[in-house]
């Protein structure tokens, strides 16, 4: 005797497996941006308590001249903290892109009779936001990172802290 194939057949409807997709795509869109949140929240934290060991050793070290590696230690913290935090967002922000196009792309679908203004999704495509979230973090994580390198660069010159 053949087998026959025969196909799976879906346990839910077609209106609950809608329903369920989009919650799963938004829970995924909530979890990543409030992941993103997190990382900038401890970026923060971490930041102000690393330039805040920075100054603290320079003002420890500042007095021994021939001891700077304290102070170099601290300096490529505070560029590597930010260098990777950078990474997590750049990452996080992809992720949020990809379940953004799926929303928009749902939105599209099973929405159209709304006008364009409410559909938040098709909206931010269509390049009304100007100056974005994105943009201003990742300005930040450049500013710390270029911070450090200066930092480094001024304790290896000897400019400031030690004379």
């Amino acid at each position: 005797m053949k087998k026959e194939k025969t196909q799976a057949k879906p346990v839910l409807d077609d209106h609950v497996e809608l329903k369920d997709l989009l919650a799963i795509y938004w829970n995924y869109y909530e979890f990543h941006a409030d992941q993103r949140l997190r990382i900038l929240n401890y970026f923060i934290t971490i930041e102000i308590v690393l330039f805040g060991a920075f100054f603290t050793t320079v003002q420890i070290f500042a007095q021994n001249q021939e001891i700077y590696w304290p102070c170099y230690i601290v300096a490529a913290a505070i560029s590597m903290i930010a260098f990777i935090s950078f990474l997590l967002d750049v990452r996080t922000t992809n992720l949020i892109h990809l379940c953004r196009v799926a929303l928009r792309t749902f939105e599209q679908k099973y929405t159209s009779t709304l006008p364009i203004e409410m559909q938040l999704f098709s909206h931010i495509k269509s390049g009304n936001v100007h100056i974005s979230f994105s943009l201003l973090v990742r300005t930040c994580y450049g500013f710390i990172i270029a911070s450090g390198f200066i930092l480094m660069l001024m304790i290896y010159t000897n400019t400031v802290f030690f004379n």
